[in-house]
């Protein structure tokens, strides 16, 4: 028997089918651009990455980086290398003033307790070439001008920005100069019971024949007398003072003392490298030697140490 007109006879077989593919989740195939006010709770959640907002740049270049690490306080590794710059002999033959205002320097010619003169650099960085400092290591020359020299307080610093050096050169003693013109301002007239302090006689002939201590006192010698008692202090490695008052003696050209950067300049070069001075200040060169104690103390060219 024939079916009705337009009607189609379905097989159980057939309905079964469409069961299937309707309860069939992977036939179900959402779209790929799906809202994003839409939840799937069928799949594990997605963490969303938002762009990392970059961070802005500061300006290192303008803070200035001390080159080396800072130490609260003097390491104990320091100890022995402090006590050696303080109790040895060492002095201090010239004092040079370099840099900018902003960061200032200072280069200074230090004789070492074997006569040795070294160049010690005050600086960002300070710096000796002395032997044991090429080899890295900190030495007593650096230390003696920091602490016996320039009396910085924090002496135990490898590297130094500027600021610190601003306040460390701002109150250390002065590089003075010899005023020529105030020192014969300073120069003491002769009176008629005046006499030489080392032979004793009157000045017949005023000032004529005569020199005077520009470093201190302003008092009158014979320079014929003068230039015996200089002779002598030289003979005995011993500096040249005022007979009056023990000043170190400043010469006519406005030197101080025996050793100028003139005098270091014509002296050669010893067997390690270095111009020496021992003989000058009446030290020994051998190291470790106990030091010949001319004076209780010695006065630099520059000062007093």
């Amino acid at each position: 028997m024939s079916s009705p007109a337009g009607r189609t006879n379905a097989s159980p077989h057939h309905h079964l089918r469409e069961r299937k593919r309707k309860a069939d989740p992977k036939r179900e195939q959402p779209s790929k651009f799906q809202s994003s006010n839409t939840t799937d709770l069928n799949d594990e959640p997605v963490e969303i990455k938002r762009p990392i907002a970059k961070k802005t740049k500061t300006n290192k270049s303008s803070a200035e980086q001390r080159l080396k690490r800072y130490r609260e306080t003097a390491p104990a590794s320091i100890q022995a290398i402090y006590e050696r710059a303080l109790s040895q002999r060492m002095f201090c033959l010239d004092r040079q003033r370099g840099g900018s205002e902003d960061c200032p320097t200072e280069v200074l010619k230090i004789a070492g307790s074997t006569g040795n003169v070294y160049t010690v650099k005050i600086d960002r960085l300070p710096s000796c070439d002395c032997p044991h400092a090429r080899r890295g290591n900190e030495c007593k020359h650096v230390l003696f001008v920091l602490v016996r020299v320039l009396k910085a307080t924090n002496y135990w610093q490898r590297a130094y920005l500027a600021s610190e050096l601003r306040e460390i050169f701002s109150k250390a003693p002065p590089i003075v100069p010899v005023d020529a013109e105030r020192c014969d301002n300073d120069r003491k007239p002769i009176h008629e019971e005046d006499t030489c302090p080392i032979c004793f006689m009157e000045f017949q002939d005023g000032l004529e024949g005569t020199v005077y201590c520009k470093a201190a006192c302003g008092n009158n010698i014979h320079k014929e007398c003068f230039d015996q008692w200089a002779a002598s202090r030289k003979r005995s490695a011993a500096p040249v003072t005022c007979p009056f008052c023990r000043s170190r003696w400043i010469d006519a050209d406005g030197s101080q003392g025996r050793i100028s950067i003139d005098m270091l300049k014509q002296r050669s070069i010893n067997s390690e490298g270095y111009i020496n001075v021992a003989q000058d200040l009446g030290i020994s060169t051998q190291r470790g030697k106990p030091q010949e104690q001319k004076m209780p103390f010695f006065p630099t060219l520059m000062g007093w140490v």
